[in-house]
């Protein structure tokens, strides 16, 4: 379960941004132990952290502003 921890130290179920590191982990760790259950669970939270990130109008507008383009 991926989840943040309150100053109560109980568990609030939504993740912040940087659990989406841990898709790359759960990679890692399914190839190293030859388990694909981990290692689709890990590609299916980097796919869902990729989507979520890319449908934001943030990144957006930042990646038109590295790509040079402007908004005028």
């Amino acid at each position: 379960m991926l989840a943040d921890m309150t100053e109560s130290r109980e568990l609030d179920g939504v993740g912040s941004h940087l659990a989406c590191f841990h898709g790359g982990n759960l990679i890692m760790g399914g190839r190293l132990l030859d388990n694909d259950t981990i290692t689709q669970a890990g590609i299916e939270l980097s796919e869902a952290c990729f989507n979520t990130y890319t449908s934001t109008a943030f990144v957006s507008l930042f990646s038109l502003s590295l790509a040079g383009s402007s908004l005028n």
